[in-house]
């Protein structure tokens, strides 16, 4: 998924964590935020763009990340009214983290889902998930400093009771002693007076010297106040997720209480005094306070995100598919369904009080000359073959949708000797196609160049180098150089079969040129592979049908498409689209492309 986070200001601390966490889970993620020059830079595999301060700026650098296809969802982490400018055009999915004090009912009506960091905040329909933990800056230490610090973190105004506390430190003073109070953060005018929070604060106070400001402290140094403090007062909910890494007690108002719904120490402002004394002098509390508080489960409240992040999508794909369903079908929705999710595609099955439909809706561009050839030559020669409805394909914020009726039957793992004689009439089918775009070879091209400039960390340079030198040797070899239409992916998901043993071929958004020998290999490997396996009986059966072709036309064919499928997961990995470690690739990955490459099967069944 590709992620866009815009936030006003960056570095920030919360963003930082949020973007490493989505990168580290596989996804491709853009930070925009605003700067008094504009530039772009890359740390630690995000892309940062700094934009000048300006609104414009901002609105047109979405649109043109938009434009290319660089965004799925924009996350806006905290509130930023620049983002309306962005809204009138719709292109993405946005999801809106609230904030209590500073909602804009613009930006909420059109988000497609709002996120609450606790339930206090929570608004209509939104989804509770807390703020992430910054475990790389923020330790526990077990030792504290002898100080006695009471610590306040965030802007100082008045919504934040900070000016509440402050008229009760003159008698807190009075019962604990000479302690310290440190109020870290932002100064403001926001207070009844209009004139420096600090100032009003300093006004209130008798003795200055219990008084520290300071305006901002990187993760290091707060992470040594929290650890040196006794208690912090009143943290929002990003401040609380690194004190209770270091195990820090706190007195909270109302709008943190979700956060711990057994915590005593909450306040009103009858009580903020006698709550504060009695934390401050209960070390048995303390102790055991500081026992039960950890740092949030980054890994579960990640899963939780990512869920909500393919609602959002799901969401927005569902409207679109709503508004086009109006005015092109006329007929009403009963319900969605979604039934396949990749890479570049979203697969619905959309049920009608008329029938069923399969939406089909792309992330990535397809050649719908080549398609319509393809279809076209299918129908002349009596082939069922599916078509979109009114033969569109519709054109959605740079999205392309395609609408199909659904087709009744079933997918079948091993063929028939019937079936595969169909199968091999349409693949001996003379396809020509006058369609300009890539070819096949220009598609394993990209990953070959891609492969070899990119500084690879995941799959060893040795196992890469090795694959990029085959495919250098192979890829002039002249049979490549037939340009017909294939399909591209014939396999048992892109084939069904109804009751009398017709067939029909779908998903046809892989269909480009190539040599038609191509699409038998493939139709071979897909339905002989078994893990590292082949089924050498069922690859013969499918192989022996093809005339015109040589012994070493189809070894070259058959490796060539080996390589394919291995540069091309082993890219998609890389840039971290795909994990090759996650349980639902390990039944089709790389390495068991690889062990068939490497084995001598299909010397061995050409020679039997």
């Amino acid at each position: 998924m590709k992620i866009c986070i815009v936030n006003k200001k960056y570095p920030d601390i919360n963003v930082s964590i949020l973007a490493k966490n989505l990168y580290e889970k596989g996804h491709e993620v853009t930070i925009i935020a605003k700067n008094i020059e504009s530039y772009n830079l890359i740390e630690n595999g995000i892309k940062i763009m700094y934009v000048l301060d300006d609104n414009k700026m901002l609105s047109d650098t979405i649109v043109e990340l938009q434009k290319h296809g660089n965004i799925d969802l924009i996350y806006t982490y905290s509130n930023n009214n620049d983002i309306n400018i962005f809204l009138k055009y719709r292109k993405v999915p946005i999801v809106v983290e609230l904030k209590e004090y500073y909602e804009n009912k613009r930006l909420i009506n059109c988000a497609d889902l709002l996120i609450s960091p606790n339930n206090y905040l929570k608004k209509n329909d939104s989804l509770v998930i807390p703020t992430l933990s910054d475990y790389d800056n923020f330790t526990f230490k077990n030792k504290r400093d002898k100080n006695k610090n009471i610590v306040y973190v965030g802007t100082l105004n008045e919504e934040s009771k900070v000016i509440e506390f402050a008229k009760n430190i003159n008698k807190i003073v009075e019962e604990t002693g000479n302690i310290k109070f440190q109020f870290i953060g932002e100064d403001t005018c926001d207070n009844d007076l209009n004139i420096s929070t600090i100032e009003y604060i300093t006004n209130l106070v008798d003795n200055k010297k219990n008084l520290e400001f300071i305006p901002y402290l990187d993760s290091t140094a707060l992470n040594e106040v929290f650890n040196n403090a006794n208690l912090i007062f009143n943290p929002n909910t990003e401040v609380l997720a690194n004190s209770n890494i270091c195990k820090l007690p706190y007195l909270g108002s109302n709008k943190v209480k979700e956060i711990n719904p057994n915590y005593d120490y909450l306040f009103n402002d009858d009580n903020l005094f006698e709550k504060t004394i009695e934390l401050y002098f209960n070390k048995e509390m303390q102790k055991i306070i500081s026992a039960n508080l950890v740092g949030n489960d980054n890994e579960q409240i990640m899963n939780k995100l990512e869920k909500a992040f393919k609602q959002a999508i799901d969401n927005y794909n569902e409207n679109i598919i709503t508004e086009l369903f109006k005015e092109h079908i006329d007929e009403e929705i009963i319900d969605f369904k979604k039934i396949d999710s990749g890479i570049t595609n979203f697969v619905y099955l959309v049920n009608t009080k008329e029938k069923k439909y399969v939406v089909k809706t792309y992330k990535k561009d397809i050649n719908e000359e080549m398609i319509n050839d393809l279809i076209h030559i299918c129908e002349k020669n009596g082939i069922k073959v599916i078509n979109t409805i009114d033969n569109n394909f519709y054109k959605i914020n740079n999205n392309t949708i395609c609408i199909y009726e659904y087709v009744e039957g079933k997918h079948v793992k091993k063929l028939t000797n019937e079936q595969t004689e169909k199968i091999i009439e349409f693949i001996k089918l003379d396809k020509p196609s006058d369609a300009k775009g890539k070819c096949l070879l220009d598609k394993v091209d990209f990953y070959y160049n891609s492969l070899r400039e990119m500084d690879t960390k995941k799959i060893h340079r040795v196992y890469i180098d090795e694959l990029l030198k085959r495919y250098m040797k192979l890829k002039n070899y002249t049979i490549f150089n037939e340009k017909e239409l294939v399909h591209g992916d014939l396999g048992p998901t892109n084939i069904i079969w109804d009751e009398n043993n017709n067939y029909t071929i779908i998903d046809l958004d892989e269909t480009t040129l190539f040599t038609k020998l191509y699409d038998l290999i493939v139709l071979a490997i897909n339905y002989s592979k078994d893990g590292n396996k082949i089924d050498e009986k069922m690859a013969k059966k499918i192989l022996k049908s093809m005339d015109g072709y040589t012994k070493i036309d189809i070894i070259n064919v058959w490796n060539f498409y080996l390589l394919k499928v291995i540069l091309e997961k082993i890219y998609l990995y890389e840039i971290n689209k795909i994990d090759l470690r996650d349980e639902l690739e390990l039944e089709d990955n790389w390495e068991d492309y690889y062990e068939i490459l490497n084995s001598s099967v299909i010397e061995d069944i050409l020679n039997k």
